[in-house]
């Protein structure tokens, strides 16, 4: 059964307030990675926070309730922008860290090596996706799940975002057009 179709009949089961019991095999893994990327589907699934193995499950694709970014984009550029540019490439290294961490479900972002590799962090495409969402929110920058993975480490992840968020922007000037004289 697809997770949503799961989830859909489970909350159904839940507000039935019905009780009984059930014996089924669960793709605990597949059914965690959907309620961790899909917005609405936590209420159902908290009927599993019994199940250790839908927990594992769940600190294998980080955590569940994870708080978005509550800094506006704005601040944070101009905040970056502040900065010597030492501090300016430390400062996003440890925004790519400490996103990095929150997604794959680590308490601190000492377990986000600056120079280790995203796949051997353990970041798969469903977590990369999840990162660009994160790094998204916190910098106001488009970021692509390939630009995740496309960036061997961390660290050069937020020497890629710095560049990004530090380019002067272009602007376009406006057509200008002929003004009528009547």
């Amino acid at each position: 059964m697809r997770p949503a179709l799961a989830l859909r009949a489970l909350d159904r089961v839940a507000r039935a307030q019905e009780t009984g019991t059930a014996v089924f095999d669960a793709d605990w893994k597949r059914l965690a990675a959907h309620v961790a990327t899909t917005p609405g589907a936590a209420p159902a699934a908290r009927l599993f926070d019994g199940v250790p193995a839908f927990r594992d499950a769940l600190r294998g694709v980080g955590a569940l309730h994870e708080e978005p970014s509550t800094e506006d984009p704005d601040a944070f550029l101009r905040r970056l922008g502040t900065l010597p540019a030492r501090e300016r490439s430390a400062e996003m290294l440890r925004l790519v860290r400490t996103q990095a961490a929150l997604v794959l479900g680590h308490d601190s972002d000492d377990a986000v090596a600056p120079d280790r590799g995203f796949v051997d962090l353990g970041f798969d495409s469903l977590t990369a996706t999840r990162l660009r969402h994160r790094l998204g929110a916190a910098t106001g920058l488009q970021i692509s799940a390939a630009t995740v993975l496309g960036c061997p480490t961390p660290g050069s992840l937020a020497d890629h975002l710095l560049e990004l968020c530090t380019a002067p922007r272009t602007r376009t000037r406006p057509r200008l057009r002929p003004r009528n004289r009547e």
